[in-house]
This record gives C-alpha cells, structure tokens and sequence, in this order.
C-alpha cells in the first residue's frame, strides 16, 4: 500500500478504476523509494528493504556525481 494511502487518504488507491491514476501514483512512489524520500515503512522487513535501496541509491548517486566531477576536471 502507498504510504499516503495508509496515512490519510484511505484505500482509494485499490478501488479506483482508473489504470492512469494507478500507474502515476506507482511511477510517484517509485521515484520517492529511489531518493529514499517520503518513504513509510511499518514493518522489519519493510524497513530492512528502505535501507537497502537508500545504501543502492547513494551509491548510485555517488557514482554519478564522481563522473560529472572527473568530466568538468578534464573541461579545465
């Protein structure tokens, strides 16, 4: 379930017809677990998966940003 769907907005989620409403809101909650930004776990496991993809991510975006530092270091 949707971490803002637990916390205030009910279960609109599962009941709405929509296949639009249900794929932006999964592509919005997937994009959020990535920045490991308003994520709501409840559970160990839950929590234990959060820290996994935060630990991916950072990597992620480290190896990014070195990338983008080695190539403007090359500009000069």
């Amino acid at each position: 379930m949707p971490a803002s769907e637990s916390l205030s907005l009910g279960l609109e989620f599962y009941t709405y017809d929509s296949g639009v409403y249900k794929y932006s809101t999964a592509i919005y909650y997937s994009v959020m677990m990535y920045l490991v930004n308003e994520t709501n776990p409840t559970v160990l496991y839950e929590r234990q998966f959060v820290q996994l993809i935060a630990l991916i991510s950072a990597i992620f975006n480290a190896n990014i940003f070195g990338n983008i530092t080695v190539l403007v270091q090359q500009l000069n």
